[in-house]
Protein backbone atom coordinates (compact mmCIF):
# COMPACT_ATOMS: atom_id res chain seq x y z
CA UNK A 1 0.00 0.00 0.00
CA UNK A 2 3.05 2.28 -0.11
CA UNK A 3 2.13 3.32 -3.62
CA UNK A 4 -1.23 4.76 -2.62
CA UNK A 5 -3.45 1.96 -3.95
CA UNK A 6 -6.59 1.15 -2.00
CA UNK A 7 -6.62 4.49 -0.23
CA UNK A 8 -10.34 5.09 -0.66
CA UNK A 9 -11.08 2.22 1.69
CA UNK A 10 -8.42 3.34 4.17
CA UNK A 11 -9.68 6.92 4.15
CA UNK A 12 -13.26 5.80 4.78
CA UNK A 13 -12.02 3.60 7.63
CA UNK A 14 -10.04 6.50 9.11
CA UNK A 15 -12.94 8.95 8.86
CA UNK A 16 -15.00 6.45 10.87
CA UNK A 17 -12.42 6.68 13.67
CA UNK A 18 -12.27 10.48 13.74
CA UNK A 19 -15.02 12.38 15.51
CA UNK A 20 -16.11 15.96 14.88
CA UNK A 21 -15.25 18.27 17.75
CA UNK A 22 -17.54 21.27 18.16
CA UNK A 23 -16.10 24.69 18.86
CA UNK A 24 -12.51 23.62 18.26
CA UNK A 25 -9.86 25.18 16.05
CA UNK A 26 -9.10 21.61 14.98
CA UNK A 27 -12.00 20.24 12.96
CA UNK A 28 -11.41 16.59 13.84
CA UNK A 29 -9.90 14.74 16.75
CA UNK A 30 -9.61 10.99 17.26
CA UNK A 31 -11.85 9.46 19.83
CA UNK A 32 -9.02 7.56 21.58
CA UNK A 33 -5.22 7.33 21.55
CA UNK A 34 -5.50 3.90 19.90
CA UNK A 35 -7.65 5.31 17.09
CA UNK A 36 -5.27 8.26 16.73
CA UNK A 37 -2.27 5.96 16.33
CA UNK A 38 -4.17 3.62 14.01
CA UNK A 39 -5.08 6.56 11.78
CA UNK A 40 -1.51 7.84 11.85
CA UNK A 41 -0.05 4.39 11.11
CA UNK A 42 -1.21 4.13 7.48
CA UNK A 43 2.09 3.56 5.59
CA UNK A 44 1.77 6.42 3.09
CA UNK A 45 0.67 8.77 5.85
CA UNK A 46 3.72 7.86 7.92
CA UNK A 47 5.93 8.66 4.94
CA UNK A 48 4.31 12.11 4.54
CA UNK A 49 4.64 12.76 8.27
CA UNK A 50 8.30 11.74 8.26
CA UNK A 51 9.14 13.92 5.25
CA UNK A 52 7.41 16.94 6.78
CA UNK A 53 9.42 16.35 9.96
CA UNK A 54 12.44 17.00 7.75
CA UNK A 55 11.21 20.23 6.19
CA UNK A 56 8.13 22.27 5.19
CA UNK A 57 7.27 21.50 1.56
CA UNK A 58 4.88 22.14 -1.30
CA UNK A 59 2.63 19.30 -2.50
CA UNK A 60 4.78 19.09 -5.64
CA UNK A 61 7.86 18.58 -3.46
CA UNK A 62 6.09 15.83 -1.53
CA UNK A 63 5.12 14.18 -4.81
CA UNK A 64 8.72 14.22 -6.00
CA UNK A 65 10.28 13.02 -2.75
CA UNK A 66 7.70 10.27 -2.16
CA UNK A 67 7.12 9.34 -5.83
CA UNK A 68 3.36 9.56 -5.34
CA UNK A 69 0.58 11.17 -7.41
CA UNK A 70 -0.89 14.50 -6.29
CA UNK A 71 -4.32 13.11 -5.27
CA UNK A 72 -2.65 10.59 -2.96
CA UNK A 73 -0.48 13.25 -1.32
CA UNK A 74 -3.44 15.61 -0.95
CA UNK A 75 -5.61 12.91 0.67
CA UNK A 76 -2.91 12.11 3.20
CA UNK A 77 -2.35 15.79 3.98
CA UNK A 78 -6.08 16.23 4.59
CA UNK A 79 -6.13 13.38 7.13
CA UNK A 80 -2.98 14.69 8.82
CA UNK A 81 -4.55 18.18 9.00
CA UNK A 82 -7.66 16.62 10.54
CA UNK A 83 -5.41 15.01 13.14
CA UNK A 84 -3.89 18.41 13.88
CA UNK A 85 -0.30 17.45 12.94
CA UNK A 86 0.00 19.30 9.63
CA UNK A 87 -0.56 22.99 9.02
CA UNK A 88 -0.48 24.95 5.78
CA UNK A 89 0.32 28.45 4.67
CA UNK A 90 -0.35 30.10 1.33
CA UNK A 91 2.63 31.74 -0.36
CA UNK A 92 1.53 33.49 -3.57
CA UNK A 93 -0.28 30.81 -5.58
CA UNK A 94 1.21 27.84 -3.71
CA UNK A 95 0.75 26.26 -0.30
CA UNK A 96 3.53 25.17 2.05
CA UNK A 97 2.76 22.26 4.37
CA UNK A 98 4.57 21.78 7.66
CA UNK A 99 4.51 19.51 10.66
CA UNK A 100 2.96 21.00 13.80
CA UNK A 101 3.08 18.79 16.84
CA UNK A 102 0.32 19.08 19.42
CA UNK A 103 1.30 19.61 23.03
CA UNK A 104 0.97 17.01 25.73
CA UNK A 105 0.69 13.27 25.36
CA UNK A 106 -0.34 13.42 21.70
CA UNK A 107 2.77 15.38 20.76
CA UNK A 108 4.93 12.96 22.73
CA UNK A 109 3.33 10.01 20.89
CA UNK A 110 4.08 11.56 17.51
CA UNK A 111 7.66 12.39 18.51
CA UNK A 112 8.11 8.75 19.55
CA UNK A 113 6.75 7.58 16.18
CA UNK A 114 9.09 9.96 14.34
CA UNK A 115 12.04 8.77 16.43
CA UNK A 116 11.21 5.17 15.55
CA UNK A 117 10.99 6.03 11.84
CA UNK A 118 14.55 7.42 11.96
CA UNK A 119 15.84 3.86 12.31
CA UNK A 120 14.49 2.89 8.88
CA UNK A 121 16.87 3.64 5.95
CA UNK A 122 14.02 4.39 3.51
CA UNK A 123 12.43 6.92 5.86
CA UNK A 124 15.83 8.50 6.55
CA UNK A 125 16.51 8.87 2.81
CA UNK A 126 13.12 10.50 2.17
CA UNK A 127 13.62 12.88 5.08
CA UNK A 128 17.08 13.83 3.77
CA UNK A 129 15.57 14.52 0.33
CA UNK A 130 12.98 16.74 2.02
CA UNK A 131 15.70 18.75 3.76
CA UNK A 132 17.27 19.47 0.36
CA UNK A 133 13.97 21.05 -0.73
CA UNK A 134 13.23 22.88 2.53
CA UNK A 135 10.63 25.60 1.80
CA UNK A 136 10.55 27.00 5.31
CA UNK A 137 13.15 29.67 4.66
CA UNK A 138 13.60 29.88 0.89
CA UNK A 139 10.12 31.01 -0.15
CA UNK A 140 8.56 32.55 2.93
CA UNK A 141 9.14 33.83 6.39
CA UNK A 142 10.17 31.08 8.80
CA UNK A 143 7.27 28.83 9.71
CA UNK A 144 8.72 27.69 13.05
CA UNK A 145 8.24 24.12 11.87
CA UNK A 146 9.32 21.12 13.82
CA UNK A 147 12.46 19.63 12.32
CA UNK A 148 12.69 16.31 14.12
CA UNK A 149 16.09 15.45 12.67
Amino acid sequence: MLNGEGEGEQEMHDRGKIAKRKGSALPYLPVSPADYLATLAEPTRLRVLSVLAGAPLYVSDLQDVLHLPQPTVSRQLRVLRDLGVVDSRRVASRVIYRLTLPSGATGRMIRAVLDALRTDPAFRAERAAARERDRGTADAAPLASVHAG
